[in-house]
């Protein structure tokens, strides 16, 4: 009776119930060293990238152009957080240029790089 009851369903709705698997994330692929120290040197030089310099770093370390773009806006994130959080650990005040970024960070190692 089951069977009989599955089989009058439409075709379209007995293959997505059969065949539907849900896909969840992707895996978390971290990066590695090498690719780190050439975002990182990057980042040192200038926080935004451009055109030319993304499609290098893409074609260097294997990576899409919007994966690269998306490393670049999380790390200014970063900074932002980071910067905002030393603020408020020193009692700096707020109208002071935080635009001028610091040539290394405490947490961050930076490599030489080949480019």
């Amino acid at each position: 009776m089951l069977i009989r009851c599955f089989l009058s369903l439409p075709l379209t709705l007995n293959y997505t119930f059969l065949f539907s698997e849900r896909k969840g994330r992707k895996k978390r692929k971290p990066y590695t060293r090498y690719q780190t120290m050439v975002f990182e040197n990057e980042f040192l030089n200038t926080s935004y990238i451009t055109r030319q310099k993304r499609w290098e770093i893409s074609c260097k370390l294997q990576f899409s152009e919007s994966q690269v773009k998306v490393w670049f806006q999380n790390r200014r994130m970063n900074w932002t957080f980071f910067t905002e959080r030393t603020k408020a650990r020193h009692g700096e005040d707020d109208s002071k240029d935080s635009t001028i970024q610091p040539k290394s960070e405490p947490h961050i190692r930076h490599y030489a790089v080949d480019v």
